[in-house]
């Protein structure tokens, strides 16, 4: 009977400790998370991308590209505001593309814009439209074939 009130005792006190260990970990520190933290703190994986206006008669790229709708994108920082991320095609690699892809990425205008840069050597400034903890949406100009298309992603963190 004094293993059992024993056993009973132990268990009480750590699952005591743990729950306060918890508790402490889970604080609110008062400050939200930035942009950079909420960015780096999930992998994304992208739900839509539209253009506009139409290219060659689509205004959704992954119906002209089904191969792009299972990417997933993991962004690394280095110091607050900038980093290293790394592009994931998924099980559907599209034509001649790497079965992943990485650049360098940094945040401007007070974490508005996010700057992109590939390992090609290619660079983009996107508008972001919406960065919480579960939607990254962003923005920007791209021109092909002499005309100026908009185009709009958005990922859902995984």
């Amino acid at each position: 009977m004094k293993k059992i009130i024993l056993m009973m005792l132990l268990a009480a006190s750590a699952f005591t400790w743990t729950s306060c260990k918890e508790n402490d970990d889970e604080k609110d520190t008062g400050k939200p998370k930035t942009n950079t933290q909420i960015l780096t703190s999930n992998t994304w994986k992208v739900t839509s991308v539209t253009i506009d206006p139409p290219l060659e008669g689509y205004t959704d790229f992954l119906e002209l590209e089904p191969c792009f709708a299972d990417n997933k994108f993991n962004f690394t920082s280095k110091t607050e505001g900038s980093g290293t991320y790394t592009q994931d095609e998924g099980n559907d690699v599209c034509e001649d593309s790497e079965k992943t892809s990485s650049g360098e990425w940094n945040f401007s205008a007070s974490e508005k814009i996010i700057n992109i840069s590939d390992d090609e050597g290619g660079f983009n400034n996107f508008n972001i439209k919406e960065l919480s903890e579960t939607t990254f949406k962003f923005s920007g100009v791209t021109n092909v074939f002499e005309q100026d298309y908009t185009i709009t992603f958005t990922y859902i963190a995984q």
